[in-house]
């Protein structure tokens, strides 16, 4: 039995109406530092970014095509690209999407829930360009690794009977033959005969 819980719901709009609170740059900024950097806006960056809509004035396809690029500079931010796709691409490595050969189970791999979490984790403490954020990145991301291959997901689909071989060409198979003939054979050699062994 899973508790029950009652939510109220109040309306604390500034004025009723047809407006949607997404169209202001401002909320919908902010909403892009929580979507995809997991984190609340920084003041200058929120700052940058709402001045960049800003600048349309009233120019409804200026501002348009602003939120837009708004959308695909976040998408593509380092920050981003280092986490929360970072977290994608684990996915998809270890365990295939629809593109790939021989996939077990549903698609997509990685749920919503696993990569709000995932996200987050890798992000902790991390700010492009404030501080050692570099390290901090890396250090996330080295313990995200460590966690992951311990979770039962990955252990049921790489049991340590596997041999090398048959892991690295799982994995590579999962993301499309990204490995070269080198770095197939370098990482079954980093694994030694069984992705066990020391």
């Amino acid at each position: 039995d899973r508790p029950s819980v009652t939510v109220t719901i109040n309306d604390n709009d500034a004025t009723n109406g047809t407006n949607n609170p997404i169209d202001d740059s401002t909320i919908f900024v902010g909403q892009h530092y929580r979507d995809f950097l997991n984190r609340n806006p920084d003041a200058a960056g929120l700052n940058f970014w709402v001045n960049e809509i800003a600048s349309c004035g009233s120019n409804t396809q200026c501002v348009e095509i602003k939120r837009i690029n708004v959308s695909a500079a976040f998408f593509l931010s380092i920050e981003f690209q280092e986490t929360g796709y970072f977290a994608y691409r684990t996915y998809k490595s270890v365990f295939g999407d629809a593109t790939s050969q021989n996939v077990v189970g549903p698609v997509p791999v990685i749920r919503f829930k696993e990569f709000l979490a995932d996200a987050h984790r890798i992000g902790e403490g991390v700010q492009v360009g404030i501080g050692n954020w570099q390290q901090q990145l890396d250090d996330n991301k080295n313990a995200y690794a460590l966690e992951f291959v311990q979770r039962s997901r990955f252990t049921l689909a790489y049991p340590l009977t596997m041999t090398a071989d048959e892991f690295v060409s799982k994995l590579d198979q999962n993301t499309g033959g990204a490995l070269s003939v080198l770095e197939r054979s370098q990482l079954r050699a980093m694994l030694g005969a069984t992705p066990e062994d020391p």
